[in-house]
């Protein structure tokens, strides 16, 4: 993913006349970025999280 961003951020910088097209798919990879994010943090039978991922864990994250 990393070098997929980086790529289009190479793109819109030194290419001018594709920045419209190279912010544009930089903003869909931000998107799903945070879509799957979101997802992950949903306490889902489906994610095998052991130990189960708790508010204090998350807090932690974001300290």
């Amino acid at each position: 993913m990393a070098v997929l961003v980086d790529g289009l951020l190479a793109v819109w910088w030194q290419r001018p006349h594709l920045r419209r097209a190279s912010a544009t798919a930089l903003l869909a990879v931000t998107i799903v970025t945070l879509l799957g994010a979101a997802t992950a943090m949903l306490p889902l039978a489906a994610w095998p999280w052991d130990p189960d991922q708790t508010l204090g864990h998350y807090l932690a994250h974001a300290l």
